[in-house]
């Protein structure tokens, strides 16, 4: 195989993988816009809006370098599918009994 054609194909998996990076940041944003009515009336009401959004989004400004450093240092693949595993089960925990 070529080296263009090699690159070729591997264009086709980045464009994949950077879809589906925008399409689950597109799922975040609605998850977490749907939630915040009930988030907020927990929390005391409409004063505490601003922490809200604050704590999310410093959440977000730390994880994301923590996840590429651990990615360089342990390859995106092995990173990838770790975190996957983790969150899997932390929302398996967290989930009421339905009955």
């Amino acid at each position: 195989m070529t080296e263009s054609a090699q690159l070729q194909t591997q264009r086709h998996w980045v464009l994949i993988a950077c879809m589906l990076a925008m399409f689950m940041a597109a799922i975040e944003v609605t998850i977490v816009a749907t939630a915040m009515p009930t988030i907020i009336a927990e929390l005391g009401g409409f004063s505490q809006f601003g922490w809200v959004f604050s704590i999310y989004l410093l959440t977000q400004a730390v994880s994301v370098p923590l996840y590429g450093r651990l990615a360089d240092l342990w390859g995106r693949k092995k990173c990838c599918l770790s975190a996957l595993h983790y969150s899997s089960s932390a929302q398996c925990s967290v989930v009421l009994p339905i009955a």
